[in-house]
């Protein structure tokens, strides 16, 4: 890449726009094979059949005109692995970025210019491995519902408090807001029952591959803060 720019840089410093025009691939050529690449792509993962592709659904949907012909997203939870622990893999072991991703979608970008990571790409999403069902099972449950509040958020969190294990923690009330991530949002919050579903759950999600458990008094959620009773 550094190549690339200390080249074009000379070229545009020249004196000889018209040389770099020549020498460069006109700019459209370079838009129709990245959408070539990224073609290839969607291919590969229709014929290894193991992921979908997002977009094949979009005609189901009448208000989706189109979409961007440039960007794949690949529905990595189809395959048996959280789009997290897929990229971060990706990013580790091939250093390929993709350029979103979801608990179950990762979103890859083509641009001009990359068309030679084409094959790449393909190779390292094959070669993502399946976890163990108990590692990808916290993308199969759904949040639980919200528990009964007993206290005030402010009441809660400033109240004497004290850390216990998890399933000691079920029935007590709650003194600090713990997220799940995914999905990222508050699982319990100051003021609410601790319930063994919220238990379960965040314990689902810190043993995911790639999962994150914030505010319990232990990173893997077998510590929850609770209010002195």
């Amino acid at each position: 890449m550094d190549k690339a720019f200390d080249f074009v840089r000379s070229m545009a410093g020249s004196g000889d726009p018209e040389r770099a025009r020549t020498v460069l691939p006109p700019a459209r050529d370079r838009v129709q094979a990245a959408i070539d690449s990224a073609e290839r792509i969607r291919d590969a993962i229709r014929g290894q059949g193991r992921f979908a592709l997002v977009g094949d659904g979009f005609g189901r949907f009448p208000e989706i005109a189109a979409a961007d012909p440039l960007r794949i997203a690949v529905d990595t939870g189809a395959g048996g692995i959280c789009a997290y622990d897929a990229r971060s893999r990706l990013a580790g072991g091939h250093r390929i970025r993709v350029e979103a991703v979801t608990g179950s979608v990762i979103v890859a970008s083509v641009t001009a210019g990359s068309v030679s990571c084409t094959e790449r790409f393909i190779d390292a999403v094959h070669a993502l491995p399946s976890p163990r069902p108990a590692a990808h099972a916290a993308l199969q449950v759904s949040p639980p519902t919200p528990g009964p509040s007993q206290l005030s958020v402010r009441e809660a969190y400033f109240a004497k408090s004290r850390a216990v294990a998890a399933a000691e923690a079920v029935g007590r009330l709650s003194a600090s807001a713990v997220t799940a991530c995914p999905p990222g949002v508050p699982i319990v919050l100051p003021g609410e029952v601790i319930t063994a579903q919220r238990v379960a759950f965040l314990a689902l999600v810190a043993a995911s591959p790639s999962g994150r458990v914030l505010g319990a008094a232990a990173a893997d959620a077998t510590s929850l803060r609770a209010v002195d009773e």
